[in-house]
């Protein structure tokens, strides 16, 4: 997976900059995150934090093109205990979608890498709370005319995943691994992020993922960004684990012609 990633990292590079005309844009926001793990506790966590963004989009002829970097950062707080919660998440999405008029774009986002991780003042080895996931999602983009301006709307569902999670339950490993008794401690990967070890393909009804975005601009330069997301998966049998975010985010284009 790493190597897939890499080599198509690569590969978008180069095939963006090949486009003469292009938007290329930057942002800060603030987010107000969710959190909740059943096969722990029933126990909902909230809190606050910051985003930054960094993309290209093009629009040319027949299709919409895209790249974008989103990191997420929050601290979630319970209201049963004083420990706080640091969420760290960084997202890296190219988007791939067909012109069906001169408002609807239908498509594909593949979500190259989403990377969840929590740190949970004292909780000694439960603490710390990994998730990897690389998803084939499908894409619809509508502008909606609002004046002489647009309001740009896009959806994402994700179809299909792969995903490892190490949720620090006793001990960091991934679940799969524990339940088929292939526990190894000398087997680094099961530890690694991005490791085979653990790792499983899970569809759309075993990994819910629902993303949305409203986008406005107020000038050439300025826009303000909206975002919705929720994912809702089990690594335990009827012991879902859901989190989600709203985020605003203000953006300058560095680029937009």
């Amino acid at each position: 997976m790493q190597r897939v990633i890499t080599s198509f990292m690569l590969l978008l590079v180069l095939t963006m900059s090949g486009y003469a005309q292009k938007k290329v844009y930057v942002g800060l926001g603030v987010n107000r995150s969710s959190f909740q793990d059943q096969k722990f506790s029933d126990l909902h966590i909230v809190g606050n934090g910051l985003n930054f963004q960094y993309g290209i989009e093009k629009l040319k002829e027949k299709k919409l093109v895209g790249f974008d970097l989103q990191v997420f950062y929050s601290n979630e707080t319970p209201s049963t205990y004083k420990y706080s919660t640091s969420v760290f998440r960084p997202v890296i999405n190219y988007y791939h979608l067909r012109k069906i008029n001169d408002r609807l774009f239908i498509g594909g986002k593949w979500n190259i890498a989403d990377i969840y991780l929590r740190t949970t003042e004292g909780l000694g080895n439960n603490g710390s709370y990994m998730d990897f996931s690389s998803n084939l999602m499908a894409s619809a983009v509508y502008y909606f005319p609002l004046g002489k301006k647009k309001l740009k709307a896009a959806i994402d569902l994700g179809l299909i995943g792969y995903t490892k999670s190490s949720t620090s339950f006793a001990y960091k490993a991934p679940h799969p691994v524990l339940v088929d008794g292939k526990f190894n401690m000398q087997n680094s990967s099961i530890n690694t992020l991005m490791g085979k070890a653990g790792a499983e393909f899970k569809p759309v009804w075993d990994d819910i993922r629902l993303n949305m975005e409203l986008t406005y601009a107020f000038s050439k330069r300025l826009e303000v960004c909206y975002q919705w997301k929720l994912r809702r998966y089990s690594t335990v049998k009827n012991y879902p684990t859901t989190y989600g975010m709203n985020a605003v985010t203000f953006r300058y284009n560095i680029k937009n012609r």
